[in-house]
């Protein structure tokens, strides 16, 4: 799924000048960056604990349970998978940062690609929620309204949301190299974040790999989903 950013620089160009123009730009380059970066520590989150295991699911499965019971015995490798399980750690927090920024990034290029901005008070704190009402109050573009709502009411961003929320407003959530007890499991190790309460909603626990890669592929369609809706609009 792509989203066309000359087009959407175009008709704004042609709807609202120039100058409007110009400050999108830098918000179109500032979502793409969040993007690579967000892709990256996913990647690097993965690569990190996916090192130590090979093709076969039964040795893999050993080796990690190796890893915990075998933990305190001064073991080379063991040692250098935990120290790279801390930074799995680290780059799963800054991949959860950089595509929750991203939601509120296309909320300020949908202000400016619509030219909205006289609608909210000035250094107003602006999220895609608080433009989706603004969208709403006034009538315009219900088909980008739509796309904000399956956007934002999807499970992935409402753990999304509650996860960095969590980790940069209250406390840094635990996560920890886990086996389960039954290797045929689909998921049977892996780094595991604990489950966690967020405004009275308990969330349960994730796989970080399912986190950085199945909810990036959710999460990243929602926000060219809208995207593409204010090309539509714009057209």
């Amino acid at each position: 799924m792509k989203w066309d950013f000359e087009e959407l620089t175009r008709s704004v160009f042609n709807r609202h000048g120039s100058q409007q123009a110009e400050v999108l730009g830098p918000l179109l380059n500032s979502i793409g960056r969040k993007f690579q970066i967000a892709r990256y520590h996913s990647v690097e989150s993965k690569r990190l604990i996916d090192q130590y295991f090979g093709s076969d699911k039964f040795e893999n499965y050993d080796k990690a349970t190796g890893f915990i019971f075998d933990r305190g015995n001064g073991d080379e490798e063991i040692i250098r998978f935990y120290q790279d399980a801390f930074i799995s750690e680290a780059n799963v927090v800054a991949y959860s940062q950089a595509i929750h920024s991203a939601y509120d990034i296309i909320g300020r290029i949908i202000i400016v690609a619509f030219n909205i901005g006289h609608l909210f008070q000035p250094r107003q704190n602006i999220y895609l929620h608080t433009v989706k009402k603004k969208l709403i109050s006034g009538g315009l573009a219900n088909d980008v309204v739509a796309k904000i709502e399956a956007a934002l009411n999807c499970e992935p961003y409402s753990y999304l949301r509650a996860f960095v929320n969590t980790n940069k407003h209250l406390c840094l959530l635990s996560m920890a190299h886990t086996v389960e007890m039954d290797a045929e499991k689909e998921t049977p190790f892996g780094i595991q974040i604990n489950s966690f309460r967020y405004e009275e909603e308990l969330f349960p626990k994730k796989w970080a790999t399912n986190f950085v890669t199945e909810d990036f592929i959710t999460l990243s369609e929602g926000i060219v989903s809208v995207g593409n809706s204010v090309n539509d609009f714009l057209r």
